[in-house]
């Protein structure tokens, strides 16, 4: 699941910063009071990998 929260980049990099300086001891606290806009839940996850699998087939990689 993927959480969007009501936040921009500059206050997730900064909540980062802090749990890797050790104000926030986790990632829950840091991000625990901010509200989630939306949550996203693959649902179709078994199609994504059938389609992605043809798509590697018909693109040339190194």
């Amino acid at each position: 699941m993927v959480e969007l929260h009501d936040c921009d980049g500059s206050v997730g990099a900064a909540m980062g910063a802090g749990i890797g300086a050790g104000y926030y001891k986790t990632a829950k606290e840091a991000f625990g009071n901010t509200k989630p806009l939306v949550l996203v839940e693959p649902t179709e996850s078994k199609l994504y990998d059938e389609l992605y699998a043809e798509w590697k087939e018909l693109i040339p990689m190194p």
